[in-house]
């Protein structure tokens, strides 16, 4: 039980820094994608929540190996979200799914990994929330949440390839992942 008050908490954490860091963290406008965007992350709470409240009650454990194979998917999430936040603290990047210009490219910290570090945090929880919830049926939140940002990502770099960072930003999307590592790539982030 304690494991499963530990995961439900640590959930709600996620969560709650994901609703944060729109407000908080990133800039512009809100555009239509991004509500779309906020309206699935928030329904697949409010179904995870009553997810966990029917472990919470008894009413339908989950294996404490899921429990812990949660907890750990979404500590990963987390770290992630944090060093990505820390990294772009002084160059704020704008919401999902906006109309800006890119005026420049942040390749240190997660982004020397993966091009997308915030989109991974996000699909991370959702799998680590998948794994810990009662109804195989949640397995559809990761799958939609997935293909809302990797339209978002693919968004994102086709602003990228058609602006003057256009040179740069092959060459960066040749050392590292959309939102998975090139293990076989450099990883080291260049100052620019």
């Amino acid at each position: 039980m304690i494991l499963a008050i530990c995961a439900s908490i640590v959930s709600i954490v996620f969560f709650i820094c994901m609703v944060w860091a729109v407000r908080g963290h990133f800039s512009g406008r809100v555009a239509l994608g991004m509500h779309a965007a906020s309206a699935v992350n928030a329904a697949a709470m409010v179904w995870f929540i009553e997810e966990r409240w029917r472990v919470l009650s008894h009413r339908s454990p989950v294996p404490p190996w899921r429990e812990a194979a949660a907890m750990a998917m979404i500590f990963v999430a987390l770290a992630l979200f944090w060093w990505a936040v820390a990294t772009t603290r002084r160059t704020r990047l704008t919401l999902a799914f906006s109309a800006d210009q890119p005026t420049f490219l942040v390749d240190q910290g997660p982004y020397a990994v993966v091009r997308h570090p915030f989109y991974t945090s996000y699909i991370l929880f959702w799998i680590g929330a998948a794994i810990d919830a009662v109804s195989p049926l949640f397995w559809i939140v990761p799958i939609v949440i997935t293909v809302l940002y990797v339209r978002a990502a693919s968004i994102e770099e086709r602003k990228f390839v058609r602006s003057a960072l256009a040179t740069r930003y092959r060459d960066y999307q040749n050392r590292t992942g959309m939102l998975l590592p090139r293990p076989w790539s450099s990883t080291q982030g260049t100052k620019r």
